[in-house]
This record gives C-alpha cells, sequence and structure tokens, in this order.
C-alpha cells in the first residue's frame, strides 16, 4: 500500500513538474511575445510622433500657400502698376502674417523684398533658386533653408505664381525663418528624451531640432550609417529615394538610436524622429522583471497558482459574458442579450406587449456640431430616461448608433402613447448643452401583437417591423411615434417592388427625362436653362412620384446607374439641340453621394461629355451639403477636377441643413442654391431677408452665382431681384415639364 502511495506520489510529482516545465516554457514564450509586442508599440509610437509632426508641417506650409494664393490672385487681378502701391499692399499684408518678409519679383525673378521692420531690401535676384524654377512653371514652392543673407540665422522663401490673362507677371515670394519649423518638430518626443530633425531625401538635415542630443546626431542620417551594414545603408537610401517611410538604428558617442522617418509630402522631405534605445527598453524593462518574478513565483507555489488560475478563468468568463451582452457605452444590453433574454421573457407569456424601436432625428448632427463625447453623453442619458421608466418584466437594449430597442407590458394601446410623450419630455428637461441648443425629436415605432391579428413572430422579425414603423414617421417634423400597421407593411412590400422592378424598368424605356426651366431675373425673366429631373412611368402603376423611389435608389445603390443614364440623356438632348442651330442653353444634373464615391467618378463624366461633343460650361453638376459634410476633402478635389475638365459645379439645397459659412469660404463652387426652406422657417420676416440678402452678396464678392429654388411666390422674386440673386427655378414660372414641352419653350 505504502509503494503503491509512494508510486502515486512520484506520478503527481512528475506531473506537477510537467506541467511546471509546460508552464514556465509557455511564460517565456509569452516574455517574447511581450518583449516583441513592446517593440512593435515602441516603433508605432515613433511613427505617430513623426506623423504629428508631418502633419503639424504640412498644416503650417498649406496654411502659408493659402495666404499667399489669395494675394496672388487679388495681385494679378488687379493690374497694380505702382511700385509704391505695391509695396504698401504687401507691407500692410506682411504685418498681419507670420512671415518675415515679401516681395513680388518679375519674370526673370528681380525682387524687393520688405522686411517685417520696414526695411527694404532692393534688387534681390532669386532666379537661379530651384524653387523659383518651380514657381514659374506654375507651382507653389518652399526653397531649402539658407543662410539669412540680411540677418542671422536660417530662412525658408515660399513661392507662388502671379498671373495676369493666364500669363505668368512674376512670384510672390515670403520669407519664414528656420525657427518656424523648428517650434513644429520641438515637439516633446517621449518625455523630452528624444527629437526629430527635418532631412531630405538624400539623408541630409535640412533643420535641426533645438534638443540637446540633436547636436550629437551627424548632419547626414546616411554617414550616420557609414559603420552599419552595407545592405543597411543600400536599403535606408532607397527608401530615402523613393520617398517612403523607414526605421533603422545607428550609433552616436557608444549610445544605440533608433529613428523613423515618414515623407513630408513637401520638396523631398522627410521628418526623422529619433529616441535612444535604452529610453525605449525603460519602458518595458519593468514589465519583463515583473514577468520573471512572476515565473519565479509560480514555480515555487505552484498550487497556489493552480487556484489563482482557476479563479481567474471564472473571472475572465464574467469579462467574457460582459463583452458579449453588455453594451460598453451605456451599460444597458446590447442587441444580442436583447434577443435572449427577449425570447425567454416571452416564452413566459408576458401577457399584452409591444416590440418598440427608437432612435434620435438627426443625431449624427449632435456628434458633428459638439464632438463624439457630448453624443456619447446623450445616448447614455437616452439609456438611463429608458431604464428610469421601465416596469416590471420590460426590457431594452442598444441596436447601435443611437438606435435603442425593447418590449413594453400595457393594457391599452393608448398608454403607449403616453409613456412615448413622458421620455419626449423627459429628454427635453436634460440639463445638456447640446439638447438645448439643438432640441432633438425622438423617433419610435411599435409592433404590438394583439393589434396585428395575435402573430407571434420571431423576436427579431417583430423588431424590424417596430423599424419600419419608426421610419414611417422618421422624416416628419418634431417628436412622433407610430404604431406598426397593415399599411406601412403595404407601403414595404411596394418599396421592395419597386426595388426589385427598378432595373428592368430603366432598360424598358420607363424613366423618363424632365427638365425644370431656370430664369434669369436679372435679364428680363429670360430662360437662363434648366434642371433636370427623372420621373418614372409605369405601364401598370402610372406616374411614380421620385420622392417614392429616389431614396430607395440612394439606399440600395442603384441611384449611381440611375444617375449616369440620366446624365448620358441630357447629353443626348443637348448634342441635338445644339446641332440644330440652338443657343448654348445650362442644363443641371444632379449628383448622388453614392455616385460621388464611384473611383470613375470624373473620368466617366468627362469621357460622356467629350463623346457628345458637349462644350464646356454648358453642363451643370448638383452636389447636395450633405455629401460636402461627410468629407469635405473629396469634394473639393471632385470640384477643381471636374472644373478642369469643363463642368459647373453647384451647392444644391444650401440652408436647408445645418449649412456653415466654411462652405462658401473653403470650396470653390461656381453656382450656390438656396433652398426655399429657408425662407419658410423663419418667424421675422425682416431678420430673414436680411439673412439670405447678405448670403446672396458675399456669393456675388467671392465670384458664385446664385439660384433660389422653389420659389412659388411673386413678392419673392422682387425681394430676390433687389437682394442681387441671379437665377429662380420653381412653380412661380414652372413646374417640370417633359422635354417635349420644354422644347417649346
Amino acid at each position: 500500500m505504502l509503494e503503491k502511495a509512494n508510486k502515486g506520489m512520484i506520478v503527481t510529482y512528475v506531473v506537477a513538474a510537467a506541467v511546471c516545465l509546460c508552464f514556465l516554457a509557455s511564460s517565456v514564450l509569452f516574455m517574447l511575445y511581450v518583449l516583441r509586442h513592446n517593440e512593435e508599440e515602441n516603433m508605432q509610437y515613433l511613427y505617430g510622433v513623426a506623423e504629428q509632426n508631418r502633419t503639424a508641417l504640412l498644416k503650417q506650409i498649406q496654411g502659408d500657400y493659402q495666404t499667399l494664393d489669395g494675394v496672388a490672385i487679388c495681385i494679378g487681378n488687379a493690374d497694380i502698376s505702382d511700385p509704391e502701391k505695391l509695396r504698401g499692399i504687401l507691407q500692410e499684408i506682411n504685418a498681419g502674417s507670420s512671415f518675415v518678409r515679401m516681395g513680388l519679383s518679375d519674370a526673370e525673378g528681380k525682387l524687393d523684398l520688405l522686411d517685417i521692420d520696414g526695411s527694404v531690401y532692393q534688387d534681390v535676384d532669386i532666379s537661379g533658386r530651384p524653387f523659383f524654377a518651380r514657381v514659374k512653371a506654375g507651382e507653389n514652392a518652399v526653397s531649402q533653408a539658407i543662410r539669412d543673407s540680411f540677418g542671422d540665422g536660417y530662412i525658408l522663401y515660399y513661392g507662388v505664381p502671379v498671373t495676369r490673362d493666364g500669363a505668368f507677371i512674376g512670384a510672390l515670394c515670403a520669407v519664414n525663418t528656420a525657427d518656424t519649423f523648428r517650434r513644429i518638430i520641438d515637439a516633446p518626443v517621449l518625455n523630452g528624451r528624444g527629437f526629430s530633425n527635418l532631412i531630405s531625401s538624400a539623408g541630409d538635415v535640412v533643420i535641426h531640432s533645438s534638443h540637446p542630443d540633436a547636436a550629437r546626431a551627424e548632419n547626414s542620417v546616411l554617414a550616420a550609417l557609414e559603420s552599419s551594414d552595407p545592405s543597411e545603408r543600400e536599403r535606408i537610401t532607397g527608401l530615402l529615394a523613393q520617398g517612403e517611410s523607414g526605421e533603422f538604428t545607428y550609433t552616436v558617442d557608444n549610445e544605440v538610436l533608433v529613428a523613423v522617418f515618414e515623407p513630408l509630402g513637401i520638396n523631398d522631405w522627410f521628418v526623422l524622429s529619433v529616441v535612444p534605445q535604452t529610453v525605449l527598453k525603460q519602458r518595458y524593462n519593468i514589465v519583463i522583471v515583473g514577468i520573471a518574478a512572476m515565473i519565479l513565483v509560480a514555480c515555487s507555489i505552484f498550487l497556489f497558482l493552480l487556484n489563482r488560475q482557476r479563479r481567474m478563468m471564472a473571472k475572465n468568463k464574467e469579462d467574457l459574458m460582459h463583452l458579449a451582452y453588455d453594451d460598453p457605452l451605456t451599460g444597458c444590453r446590447n442587441y444580442t442579450k436583447f434577443l435572449l433574454d427577449g425570447n425567454a421573457l416571452l416564452q413566459s407569456g408576458p401577457g399584452r406587449f409591444a416590440v418598440w424601436y427608437c432612435d434620435l432625428k438627426k443625431f449624427k448632427y449632435i456628434n458633428d456640431i459638439f464632438g463624439y463625447h457630448t453624443g456619447d453623453l446623450v445616448l447614455r442619458k437616452m439609456a438611463e430616461l429608458f431604464e428610469k421608466y421601465a416596469g416590471d418584466g420590460e426590457i431594452f437594449g442598444r441596436v447601435s448608433g443611437d438606435n435603442f430597442v425593447g418590449i413594453r407590458l400595457y393594457r391599452e394601446q393608448g398608454e403607449l402613447s403616453v409613456w412615448f410623450e413622458k421620455l419626449r419630455l423627459d429628454l427635453c428637461e436634460q440639463e445638456l448643452d447640446a439638447l438645448q441648443q439643438m432640441p432633438t425629436a425622438l423617433c419610435m415605432g411599435f409592433y404590438c401583437v394583439e393589434e396585428n391579428g395575435g402573430e407571434r413572430l420571431p423576436l427579431n422579425d417583430m423588431v424590424n417591423r417596430a423599424n419600419m414603423a419608426q421610419k414611417s414617421v422618421k422624416t416628419k417634423s418634431g417628436s412622433r411615434c407610430a404604431f406598426f400597421t397593415q399599411e406601412i407593411r403595404s407601403r414595404i412590400h411596394w418599396e421592395s417592388e419597386l426595388e426589385t422592378r427598378a432595373r428592368r424598368a430603366l432598360e424598358q424605356g420607363e424613366f423618363v427625362l424632365y427638365f425644370q426651366p431656370k430664369v434669369n431675373i436679372q435679364e428680363g425673366n429670360r430662360l437662363a436653362g434648366a434642371e433636370a429631373l427623372t420621373r418614372w412611368v409605369s405601364p401598370d402603376h402610372g406616374l411614380i412620384p421620385p420622392g417614392e423611389f429616389i431614396p430607395l435608389f440612394e439606399k440600395n445603390g442603384f441611384i449611381v446607374q440611375m444617375d449616369r443614364w440620366m446624365f448620358e440623356q441630357v447629353c443626348r438632348w443637348l448634342q441635338g439641340y445644339l446641332s440644330a442651330g440652338n443657343p448654348p442653353i445650362n442644363i443641371a444634373v444632379n449628383v448622388s453621394r453614392l455616385g460621388l464615391l464611384q473611383e470613375d467618378f470624373v473620368d466617366y463624366y468627362a469621357a460622356v461629355k467629350e463623346r457628345y461633343g458637349i462644350p464646356d460650361r454648358l453642363l451643370e453638376l448638383e452636389f447636395t451639403e450633405s455629401i460636402i459634410m461627410e468629407d469635405d476633402f473629396l469634394f473639393r478635389d471632385t470640384v477643381v477636377r471636374m472644373q478642369q475638365k469643363g463642368f459647373i459645379c453647384s451647392l444644391d439645397d444650401f440652408g436647408a441643413g445645418y449649412s456653415s459659412l466654411n462652405l462658401l469660404k473653403n470650396l470653390p463652387i461656381d453656382v450656390l442654391k438656396l433652398d426655399v426652406l429657408f425662407f419658410k422657417r423663419g418667424v421675422d420676416i425682416r431678420r430673414e431677408r436680411v439673412v439670405v440678402a447678405n448670403i446672396i452678396s458675399m456669393a456675388r464678392e467671392l465670384h458664385i452665382k446664385t439660384i433660389v429654388e422653389g420659389v412659388e411666390k411673386t413678392e419673392q422674386i422682387e425681394f430676390l431681384r433687389r437682394s442681387g440673386c441671379d437665377i429662380v427655378q420653381g412653380y412661380v414660372f414652372s413646374r417640370p415639364v417633359p422635354l417635349a414641352e420644354f422644347d417649346a419653350l
């Protein structure tokens, strides 16, 4: 028996030893993984520092370019021949900018520089500077850092071309000190232990950091790699030459430094960020020591760790359950947990119940205007309200974004409307700036089983029907709730039928082109063009309003094909119209958000225009302001490219949403279309007209043509004519008409 017990003990020790060895091996592997992970994090951190510096430098340079571009355009258009007058203008502009000197060269590169202190340096010759050659070729350019001939330190020249009637007449030059860039790259790196330099693709330092350790570094990256492996030097040289980012290590004064470089995108410059390797290792040495200590302790008290592991596994399981079923933002159920708890609740036979679906109208604007932090506060407040008004046996959860779902018990259907009203009033009384400054409307839909024939559908299907009811009132003003009905179901089926028949309808010619005339009220109500619109004439259902099928096409993506079909139809008509010897006329075509996002958007529209031989400046593309709010950089780039292809670009529905004057200031649009809703929302007609008149005036100052659409009253025409509005479009002159009627006009 003793021998058997000893054998059992030996087996136990062997198993324990094996487990310890496995644990030890696993711990070592884990430590190696942590080391590798921390090294990757360190490199990501360095790349992040370089990227931040790159972004700040680009912002500085592009901001300076914008200042100079505006002045260059003014000078080019003003035809200022008096040198003293020009000098006064430049001196006034320079006094309000960050430049230390400014000047306007002639076409040969000779100029007088005006210093910020009033000094004038005459007959400065920049013709031999490489940056001047680029400016002369039509580019904006910034020079390398050069020693200041008229002062101490180093400076950089900015240059933008000045043209008159399309001809290059000189370069508008401005001088900034190298310290301007140095202050940017001197941002602290790893609590001040690292530094950043600006280097060229040849590896030479363009601008040194003022960090003390920067003086220890070589003036050339390649010089610092002299002692490195030749293949490593060749790799870095290749990356710099190709304008790509990279990383490397080198040694200075027996200290290993870790460096990364990111292309700036200006000249051939790179941002180089450097940190001592010992500093990086300090970030995770404590972790390594801790892991090693844990390994030693684990091997000595194995049983304790087994017990601890068991408890940790239980805790991890609890955390996983939390992650799987709890919404991380609001703390309420997520949708998966709602379905689980909801099905369990319904199986218990709760009596009369309704499944509801709720969201906030225009919640996106809260995030855009007040920030995502404020948006998160609003969502948490909504969850608190649903919790506050939840009765026994009732549950709710968050689906995503501002969408919530729940199950509500009731005796009479009217109780649900009363409950919704309590939610609405309580939300309005919340002390959140976003809710006070931008009154937020609730939108809720109910699916009541008993009111729909007692049909017990799967919970997910009942949620979908509640969502259908919610969508039926989402486009209406104010807070609203709706109950799912067979009418809503029929409408959903109707929309599904429209989606199914759309492609075949397009092939069979059921879509027809309508034109709504645009009238120039400043030239005796002359016909100035038209906006192209589409109508669906179905053999089975007659004329289907665009409000029924356009939103569907925008959701399912068919709007892209519809947009392109419309554009080609317009080009075909316009080709025939011009071939008949008629005078040129402007035709506007709407562009959807999905259409703009297509990679071949510019190429396709330009190719169709060219195929039909349409002259430049006759076709106008209308973009809604909602497209711009999603991605103004993409929109700005697209507008510039389309204008280069001969298109007119207009901003549609200005004033229908949360328009910003930044749209007028920053976007290179040709036409601004004011929505007539802008006239109908005000309570003070005088104030309303002051705003409209000033928007029209600002647009004229920016050389932007103005159109007001949806005008129905004659008195509005007179007001708009006095305010300087160019064109009016609306029922006051004509509804959208078929092509035959428009041809008669």
